[in-house]
């Protein structure tokens, strides 16, 4: 949605292992990659060469075996100089890129926006998908052990040696990312925070707000392009039949997944993180709820456009 600014230009997470070789050429070897001073010197280049839109062709043409691959290929390399040439603001959405968010901001002097998900939400994307989480990647990385999830040595090893239950997985990962979620909150007040529910509740209010703090002008064509991704009349869930889909309806889609998880694994998921997840979301967001309030964590009950005004702050 930030995307749909003329100004940007979208670099679709750049640190995941799938990636489009010319994309970025940076050698990540693991999923949730670190970086930090120490190994900098590794990614640097390639990294700042993807910030600038610099396609790396060399890597990516050998890669290309088919038609549908080269019509892909084409589009990016055809984005990226479209953006070079108009001098675009580069827009680096990337999950995988959670550890390494400081490090991004510190050397290429970014404005963060970090995106908050209800751990019950996160874990029944992941039963959807059946994905499993690379515990293996995070204990090979001994720096990102070493400043960052530590106090979850002993039970990201359990979780690499064996495999384990999907949902015990889900809650795992979501505490550990979202632990260190709450030390950059502390850390660096000038980040954005933005929770996912809120958005999707008044999209055009939080985007409007969230553009602002961007210094992004607001358009009709930025609105319509909103509208036409999270105001779809259809409020089915219909990621359990075609699970990328992107035209929906946001506050429908809140609640879906109280239908995809049972309440035993709502329960164990809550039990697991509420430690961490209290300070993101109240009691009564675990539970049925109206869509026309917010419950905040200070337990004062305020409307989805008073509490998004806030971004403005």
């Amino acid at each position: 949605m930030i995307a749909a600014a003329p100004s940007v230009g979208y670099i679709p997470e750049p640190f995941g292992l799938y990636r489009r070789p010319g994309l970025c050429g940076a050698p990540f070897e693991y999923w949730f990659t670190y970086i930090c001073k120490e190994n900098e010197a590794d990614f640097y280049p390639a990294i700042q060469q993807t910030l600038t839109f610099h396609f790396n062709s060399r890597r990516q043409w050998h890669t290309v075996r088919s038609a549908r691959a080269v019509a892909g290929t084409s589009k990016v390399f055809l984005d990226f100089l479209r953006y070079r040439l108009a001098g675009a603001r580069p827009l680096l959405k990337d999950p995988i890129a959670i550890f390494s968010t400081p490090w991004l901001a510190d050397r290429f002097d970014m404005n963060v926006v970090v995106l908050i998900r209800h751990p019950a939400a996160f874990a029944s994307s992941l039963k959807l998908l059946n994905w499993q989480i690379p515990f293996k990647h995070l204990l090979a990385q001994p720096a990102l052990m070493r400043d960052a999830l530590y106090p979850f040595e002993s039970e990201i090893t359990k979780f690499a040696r064996s495999e384990q239950d999907l949902i015990d997985q889900a809650a795992l990962f979501w505490k550990l990312v979202y632990r260190t979620v709450l030390q950059y909150r502390e850390q660096h007040p000038d980040w954005i925070f933005v929770r996912h529910e809120d958005l999707s509740r008044n999209p055009l209010v939080g985007f409007r707000a969230l553009l602002e703090r961007l210094e992004l002008n607001w358009t009709p064509d930025i609105e319509a392009t909103i509208s036409k991704y999270s105001l779809s009349r259809d409020t089915r869930d219909r990621s359990r039949d075609s699970p990328f889909v992107l035209q929906r309806n946001s506050r429908a889609n809140l609640a879906h997944w109280k239908t995809r998880l049972t309440e035993r694994e709502i329960a164990r998921v809550k039990a697991l993180v509420q430690d961490v997840s209290s300070h993101f979301y109240t009691e009564e967001e675990w539970e049925p709820e109206s869509l026309d309030a917010i419950v905040p964590t200070n337990g004062t009950r305020k409307s989805p456009s008073a509490h998004l005004a806030e971004l403005h702050s």
